[in-house]
């Protein structure tokens, strides 16, 4: 594989069944470029924290895109909501979501698009 970005985008239905189906297209597609079983776990866990949150906090179905860089995968969810994501220090009830997110990634932020936000995070690729 080349230095170059390599990107894909799913549109995910509204529901709970959208961090399944986020997790198996994911594991499919970085499997198919070459990326190491770590690596993977790691994006899918983001994955599944950020498309759980976007389902569980919004009214809109989330739209997913992920894109290879040379040495991060970038993990991108837009919804239809322009509040920001708000860490939480867990409990009970979960909550640990956004920590998590910490941990297995370089950085992660979002930003106000029209329309609503995009949660964005990078995992390192080494």
């Amino acid at each position: 594989m080349d230095d170059s970005e390599d990107s894909l985008v799913l549109a995910l239905p509204a529901s709970t069944v959208a961090p399944g189906v986020a997790r198996r297209d994911v594991k499919q597609w970085l499997a198919s470029r070459g990326v190491g079983a770590a690596v993977i776990e790691s994006v899918e866990l983001v994955v599944s924290e950020l498309v759980t949150n976007s389902v569980e906090h919004t009214d809109s179905a989330p739209e997913l895109e992920m894109t290879r860089r040379a040495d991060s995968v970038r993990v991108s969810v837009r919804d239809g909501d322009e509040r920001g994501p708000v860490a939480r220090s867990g409990g009970a009830d979960g909550g640990f979501g956004l920590q998590i997110v910490t941990q297995m990634t370089r950085a992660w932020g979002w930003e106000r698009v029209d329309g609503g936000k995009v949660v964005w995070a990078d995992v390192a690729l080494g």
